[in-house]
C-alpha cells in the first residue's frame, strides 16, 4: 500500500515514545535518525556506537521491528555484532570493508567517503536526452549540485527556445551539452570524506 512507508515510520516512532527502558538520548535516535528504513548515525566512539545498536535494536524490537544489515566504517564495532546481523558483504571481518549504497550515495566504508554513482548513458542531444542524463544522477545531499546546475540550466533554455522533446540541438547549446557530458566521467572520481557532525568520530 502507498500509506506502509508513513504508517511504518509512524509506528516506529509510537514505539520509541511508549518504550519504558529506553534512555531519553536512544529514542531521540530513533526518531531523528531513521531514513526510510535505514538507521543511520555517526558515534563520538566504538562503545557508543556499539551500546546505542545493542540500544535500539531492543527498543524497536518491542514494536516488531528486527534492525539488521548492520554497517560500520569501524571493524571493532563490526566485530561487537553477530555476523547474521551485519551486511551481508561484511561477513568476514578479515577482508576489506565494502562499499554500499546508502540513501542513494556510495559509502565506502574502509576509505570512509561518500560518492555519487554516475551512469554515463547513449542518449541523443534533444532535450529528451539530456533531461535523461541529468535525472539519471541520484545526488540527495547536493555533492554535485554546482554541476548538475549547468545541464539544468541547459534544459530550460531549450524550453526557452521551445524546442521539441526529441528535437536534436545545435549550436552553442550542442557544444555546451557535449562539454558537460565530457566532464560527466569526471564525477564519477569525486570522493568526498564523510563529514562527522560536531566533529565526532565515526
Amino acid at each position: 500500500a502507498r500509506s506502509s512507508p508513513a504508517s511504518a515510520a509512524f509506528v516506529l516512532r509510537r514505539t520509541a515514545e511508549e518504550s519504558l527502558t529506553g534512555s531519553h538520548a536512544n529514542c531521540e535516535a530513533i526518531r531523528n535518525s531513521f531514513y526510510a528504513d535505514d538507521f543511520v548515525r555517526s558515534e563520538p566512539t566504538v562503545s557508543t556506537a556499539v551500546e546505542r545498536v545493542k540500544s535500539v535494536t531492543a527498543i524497536v524490537g518491542r514494536g516488531s521491528f528486527r534492525l539488521t544489515k548492520w554497517l560500520s566504517n569501524s571493524r571493532e564495532v563490526l566485530a561487537h555484532l553477530p555476523a547474521s546481523e551485519r551486511a551481508s558483504s561484511i561477513k568476514d571481518l578479515t577482508r576489506e570493508l565494502p562499499k554500499e549504497k546508502v540513501l542513494g550515495i556510495i559509502w565506502d566504508t574502509h576509505e570512509d567517503t561518500i560518492s555519487l554513482q554516475v551512469s554515463l548513458l547513449e542518449v541523443p542531444p534533444t532535450k529528451r536526452g539530456i533531461l535523461q542524463q541529468v535525472a539519471s544522477i541520484d545526488d540527495p545531499i547536493g555533492l554535485a549540485a554546482p554541476f548538475l546546475l549547468v545541464a539544468k540550466v541547459l534544459v530550460q533554455r531549450l524550453w526557452a527556445l521551445k524546442l521539441a522533446w526529441d528535437t536534436e540541438v545545435t549550436g552553442a547549446e550542442l557544444e555546451q551539452w557535449e562539454r558537460w557530458k565530457t566532464e560527466l566521467g569526471n564525477l564519477q572520481q569525486l570522493q568526498v570524506p564523510r563529514s562527522y557532525e560536531g566533529g565526532r568520530e565515526p
